[in-house]
């Protein structure tokens, strides 16, 4: 039921920019994960990279999300400091 759920925070940051040569996603996530890890780590929030372009397929394993290239930040309400 949706009383049990947690609180949670969340904000999808679109990324708009085209730079030529400038591969963005990778840059995010880094060596194995160690960017989106290191901010998870000092943050307490969770970043997923998702929409366009991302190269993360929905539940049905078939196909990106039809919404532009996004990265969706996510807390619970106890780490509110973490997201700002």
């Amino acid at each position: 039921s949706r009383g049990s759920r947690k609180a949670r925070l969340w904000l999808h940051i679109y990324l708009h920019m085209l730079a030529p040569g400038f591969d963005l996603v990778p840059r995010l996530i880094g060596r194995k994960g160690c960017n989106m890890k290191k901010i998870a780590d000092q943050t307490k929030a969770k970043i997923r990279i998702r929409g366009r372009g991302s190269g993360h397929l929905e539940a049905d394993g078939q196909r990106e999300a039809p919404a532009p290239l996004m990265v969706a930040v996510t807390t619970d309400r106890l780490h509110e400091e973490g997201f700002r």
